[in-house]
């Protein structure tokens, strides 16, 4: 029987020796998994990160084209209010011309017709004939006033 025992002995030996085995080989395995679950999860990190930088990257871009293009609407803004402000000047440049063209049509068309007083005036001047007090017609245009007065 002692050979029995020292069998059993033997047997449960390896046994337990199979049993670390299979443990090492199941730690070892679970540790290669891991190992391999972290790589590629790195890589899916990488992969994510660059995307994510080159997102932020047009992000960066697409920002500083809409800052300059705020930047140019607010000049062309700018540049338009000037503009309207011109126009209202020359607007009332062009009223207080207006007036004033009004105006001098109204003081020709004034002159005109006094012009065409003068003119019937001086035309009934030369038709009428010389009064009874001796004047000429030189008298009543008050260029020799004083001749005719002195007579």
């Amino acid at each position: 029987m002692p050979e029995t025992s020292a069998s059993h002995k033997v047997n449960g030996h390896i046994a337990v020796s199979s049993a670390f085995l299979l443990l090492a080989l199941a730690g070892w395995g679970g540790f290669a998994y891991s190992a391999r679950t972290a790589a590629e999860q790195r890589v899916t990190l990488a992969t994510q990160m660059q995307r994510i930088r080159t997102e932020q990257d047009e992000m960066r871009a697409e920002r500083d084209r809409l800052r300059t293009d705020y930047r140019d609407s607010t000049a062309r803004l700018a540049e338009v209010e000037h503009m309207r402000s011109k126009v209202a000047t020359l607007e009332a440049d062009g009223r207080a011309a207006s007036e004033e063209r009004d105006q001098a049509r109204a003081e020709l068309a004034s002159a005109r017709k006094e012009i065409a007083t003068l003119q019937e005036r001086l035309e009934q001047a030369e038709t009428e004939p010389p009064s009874a007090t001796g004047g000429t017609r030189s008298g009543r245009r008050g260029s020799g006033g004083q001749r005719t007065r002195s007579r």
